[in-house]
């Protein structure tokens, strides 16, 4: 067999560098010399100077997955051709000229592996000596795999570098990325090379019950390999989801903690015999971006904790500013779109139940006339039994991490639709305002475009942020309704004639009346805050104290101080309130200097009269005999 030696071969392979062979003579029997050449521990062949092979070891044929005896006298290059690089020639003829072997190394697409070729001339031939160095490439190309994706802080930068480097290294023509939507029904496309707009399109969201790849990968947390016939007849009906130049498929899942996470999908357009060392390799590669996805998301967790933490300590602040409901809610509704959303909107109902908007926010200075106007053209319908009414009415958040394209389709008003395909509604949340267990409005949060994807974690803040917003909005509530009714109290008290002083615990003033200005001569500004014995004179040794309060209203009568000094009588009837835990005294004071100078007028008269009528009765009743005696 290796009597046909080369004299001007064009084209030839390598052994060891500084070694040749040539033609001796041997030294044993040809049995022997077979037997040593198939001992070889890699694949090994010789060519003639027509390329044709001449000789051929069993590893060798098992590269091509061929018999030996079929490929003696075979061309090389139509055997062999997976070997054939743009260095194939090159390496021949610097091993023809200086007669010596030559090495190269050669990465197989089809054999998933890596190769170095020997090539070494012989008088009429050459030596082709294949040594399989996938392992040693492999373990260098996941070193390098792993350096990389090191260096990723965001899952963008992950699924880049995954879809990147299992192109150029495994020769997929086509590469995606599948992860497990929130929903945990659902596989969302997160990443592509080589995808058309429709194969990105169909692929956008797929349920985790299809008869598909990535999903029975998820599904089963196995992988799938599968070439040839058997990928149209194991996946049938599914052709339109994939490209139709696929031949193999590799759908790796992306495990974390024993669970599958998501898919990696890579799609040949060779058949692929994906042996075992291919799948090994393949998997775990696979591995390694599972787990830099999970450590990039376990940091953005931490990072979006302190900055939900940040958000929130933001939003507090701004909502114990001010009590005036309108203006708050448009500054809450700013910070959330500078912080977790694109648009945003709160609803608060009216007298009659009905849900009104009070805040619309947009990001986007030239989008947010344009949500103005849907509000205003389509108000909420009280009877629907979803979206923000559903949520009112029930007290119960929703999440949509991904508004489904037929959703919006399936809207029937076409202007309406046209809006908010506008409006670019992908991702929405809408949570209820709850305090002290009862819903008092909505918000909606929404997102356009991929660059925010809500999850739980975003839900939660936003349940968090409604819950202090609805906090904030009750106690302005409260404090609108307390104005109004002092406003009323206000106006009563301002009508009465009779002078109204409340003091606190300490005896200090808090309201003084119109009728209170006029009686002590004194303006309400400057007796507020004053103690209210300044208007009460020291008692006398005959004038009894005032009163103490037992929850009870006490009147009794008293002197009373005008700002010159002089005193006065007055009626007081003072009672007690407890409010807010603070316990108010309130005197109702009316002067009484001209009844008590009408009851003393009476009194003298009385006097008087009483005075005259006994010195009448006297003369009266003196007997005439009396008069005739003496």
């Amino acid at each position: 067999m290796l009597s046909a030696q080369v004299s001007d071969f064009q084209n030839g392979p390598v052994m060891p560098e500084g070694h040749r062979m040539t033609s001796s003579p041997l030294l044993m029997s040809p049995h022997t010399f077979e037997t040593l050449l198939g001992s070889v521990p890699s694949a090994f062949f010789t060519l003639d100077s027509q390329g044709r092979i001449t000789y051929v070891n069993a590893l060798a044929a098992r590269l091509v997955h061929r018999s030996r005896d079929s490929l003696l006298s075979c061309n090389f290059r139509q055997e062999f051709g997976i070997f054939l690089t743009d260095r194939w020639d090159q390496a021949c003829q610097t091993a023809r000229t200086e007669q010596r072997t030559v090495e190269y190394e050669v990465h197989s697409i089809s054999l998933v592996g890596w190769f170095r070729l020997f090539l070494t001339p012989l008088e009429d031939g050459l030596v082709v000596h294949i040594k399989d160095t996938t392992e040693f490439n492999q373990m260098v190309q996941l070193q390098r795999v792993g350096s990389a994706l090191a260096t990723c802080t965001t899952p963008e930068e992950v699924i880049d570098v995954a879809l990147t480097q299992a192109v150029s290294m495994m020769g997929a023509y086509l590469a995606a990325v599948f992860e497990l939507n929130i929903d945990s029904e659902h596989l969302d496309l997160m990443g592509d090379i080589g995808y058309s707009e429709v194969l990105r399109t169909t692929a956008k969201r797929i349920p985790l019950t299809q008869n598909f790849p990535p999903c029975e990968a998820v599904r089963e947390g196995t992988a799938v390999f599968v070439f040839g016939e058997a990928l149209d007849q194991r996946y049938i009906g599914h052709a339109e989801i994939r490209s139709s130049l696929t031949r193999s498929l590799a759908s790796l899942p992306l495990i974390v903690e024993g669970r599958a996470r998501g898919a990696l999908v890579l799609s040949f357009q060779t058949e692929q015999k994906f042996a075992r060392p291919a799948q090994e390799f393949m998997l775990a590669f696979a591995l390694q971006c599972a787990q830099a996805l999970e450590r990039v998301r376990g940091r953005q967790v931490i990072d979006d904790s302190r900055e939900h933490l940040a958000f929130l300590a933001a939003a507090s602040a701004l909502l114990a500013t001010s009590l005036n409901i309108r203006e708050t809610l448009q500054r809450l509704g700013q910070l959330a779109v500078e912080n977790m959303a694109d648009w945003a909107t709160v609803f608060l109902p009216d007298e009659h139940g009905q849900l009104q908007l009070m805040t619309a926010v947009h990001r986007d200075p030239d989008q947010r006339a344009l949500l103005n106007t849907f509000m205003d053209q389509y108000p909420l319908n009280m009877t629907e039994q979803y979206g923000v009414v559903q949520v009112y009415r029930t007290g119960q958040s929703s999440l949509i991490s991904t508004v489904p394209v037929h959703v919006i389709d399936a809207v029937p008003d076409n202007d309406k639709r046209q809006m908010l395909r506008r409006l670019k509604l992908d991702s929405l949340i809408t949570v209820p305002l709850v305090t002290r267990g009862r819903v008092i409005g909505a918000m909606a949060f929404a997102s356009s475009g991929k660059h925010r994807v809500y999850t739980q974690a975003d839900l939660e803040l936003a349940e968090e942020l409604a819950r202090r917003a609805a906090s904030t909005i009750e106690n302005a509530q409260l404090f609108l309704t307390a104005q109004d009714g002092e406003a009323r109290l206000a106006g009563i008290i301002g009508t009465v004639t009779d002078a109204v002083i409340t003091s606190d615990e300490e005896g200090i003033i808090v309201l003084f009346n119109a009728a209170a200005e006029q009686m002590f001569c004194v303006e309400a500004c400057e007796a507020l805050g004053q103690p209210i014995e300044r208007f009460r004179p020291h008692h006398s040794s005959d004038e009894p104290p005032a009163p103490s309060f037992g929850g009870t209203a006490v009147e009794h009568r008293m002197f009373a101080a005008r700002a010159d000094g002089s005193n006065f009588p007055v009626e007081e009837i003072t009672s007690e309130v407890v409010v807010r835990g603070q316990r108010l005294f309130t005197s109702v004071l009316r002067d009484v200097t001209a009844r008590l100078e009408a009851e003393r007028t009476l009194r003298n008269s009385e006097a008087r009269f009483r005075s005259t009528f006994d010195q009448a009765a006297v003369g009266i009743g003196v007997p005439p005999i009396l008069h005739t005696c003496g």
